[in-house]
Formats: structure tokens, C-alpha cells, sequence
């Protein structure tokens, strides 16, 4: 059996990981891997509250507002007829939702 050694990743200062926020990643976008037809929590913190605050996950390949057609639906059936979901309501450091990446989506670069 052969041993691969790990990839380093270029954006990280190895000695910086224990540090916050983001463990020595540089500031920007996050980048996350994942297979299609998988569960998977995508979490976000709410800084101001909107009383009647909605959200929808979607996704898409590209970065332009009218590309994103995708909808990803929470597992928990929590969304309404639009794919939008009651979310936002109060300031809190931890809000998510699991979703299930559709079997036949293909991106190289999916954005939600």
C-alpha cells in the first residue's frame, strides 16, 4: 500500500490554524467540496435581524444573479412552494440548514 502525502493548501499559513477567524485561510471566498447527491450543512451567522426574514439556498457555476436557478431545498422540509425559508429572525452566531446536492448536478465550480 502506497502513502500519499497530503496536498498543502497554497492560501494558509500553516502556523496561523488555531487562529480565528479562519484558522490562517485568507479572507474572501469559501471554498468547499462535496459530491452530488450528498448532505450537507451550510451555516452563517446573523448580524442584523429582519422580523419576517426569509432565505433560499441556491446554487450555480456562475457568478451572475440570473444564472442561479438552482434551488437546494432543506431536508427538513422547512421550505415553502418558493424554496425560501424562514431564516434571520434573530441575532445568532449559528443558523443552518442541510441540504441535499441534486445527483445530477455538474459544476466545477458551484457557487451557493
Amino acid at each position: 500500500m502506497e502513502l500519499l502525502s497530503p496536498v498543502k493548501r497554497k492560501d494558509v499559513d500553516m502556523n496561523r490554524l488555531a487562529t480565528r477567524p479562519c484558522g490562517g485561510t485568507l479572507p474572501g471566498a469559501v471554498h468547499y467540496e462535496t459530491t452530488p447527491g450528498s448532505r450537507n450543512l451550510v451555516a452563517w451567522k446573523i448580524h442584523t435581524p429582519a422580523p419576517n426574514g426569509r432565505c433560499m439556498i441556491r446554487v450555480s457555476d456562475s457568478p451572475k444573479e440570473k444564472e442561479f436557478k438552482e434551488i437546494l431545498r432543506p431536508t427538513d422540509n422547512s421550505a415553502g412552494d418558493d424554496g425560501s425559508f424562514e431564516c434571520g429572525r434573530e441575532i445568532t452566531n449559528f443558523e443552518a440548514k442541510e441540504v441535499k446536492i441534486p445527483r445530477d448536478l455538474v459544476c466545477d465550480t458551484c457557487i451557493l
